[in-house]
């Protein structure tokens, strides 16, 4: 049966092939979609969501809610050099629809985790923020989650985006800080 996942992104190129294999994959079903800021800023990661959705063609669209446009407490720092003014490089057509944009992450990462609780898996491609907010909010919700899988750090390799920083964790170190002493069930894929 496949696993309910919600993805968190900041929705890069990296990430929108993330995206890809997920909506594809037999073993993932993909309940929501909630953008944090990041690569770009965050109207523009909830923009590349919907265009990877018009492309791929879920036969069971995703949810898709925007979330946070600023780190905890630092100013947005953005990778335009790497991912391209838009995010995705420049590269994909203007959205066929128009987009809605519902400015509701904290509460559907809280909504999944209480209706999925120890079945559902949150994957969380960007910096940490909304997760961070989710458990500020909901503290108990997220404990019961399944897991969270976070793609960040830089464990005994370099960083990219500096000698020793990781650019998901480098935007929003103190989300990260919030997100690792909460106790959650935490997996996370760093750099190496």
């Amino acid at each position: 049966m496949a696993r309910p996942i919600l993805i968190d992104t900041d929705a890069g190129v990296d990430d929108a092939l993330a995206l890809i294999l997920a909506l594809r994959s037999p073993e993932a079903r993909v309940e929501a979609i909630t953008t944090v800021a990041g690569n770009v800023e965050v109207q523009l990661c909830t923009r590349n969501v919907h265009r990877v959705l018009e492309i791929v063609e879920p036969r069971r669209a995703p949810r898709v809610a925007q979330g946070a446009s600023h780190p905890l407490q630092r100013k947005l720092i953005t990778a335009p050099e790497v991912h391209g003014d838009d995010g995705l490089g420049n590269t994909l057509p203007k959205l066929r629809t128009t987009l809605r944009v519902r400015n509701l992450a904290v509460q559907e990462i809280i909504s999944f985790c209480t209706r999925w609780q120890r079945r559902g898996t949150i994957i969380s491609l960007g910096p940490l923020t909304n997760i961070a907010l989710a458990l500020r909010k909901n503290k108990a919700a997220l404990k019961n989650a399944g897991s969270i899988i976070s793609m960040g750090g830089a464990f005994f390799v370099p960083g990219n985006t500096g000698p020793v920083a990781e650019f998901n964790y480098f935007v929003d170190p103190e989300a990260v800080k919030e997100v690792l002493a909460s106790g959650v069930r935490l997996t996370i894929v760093p750099l190496n």
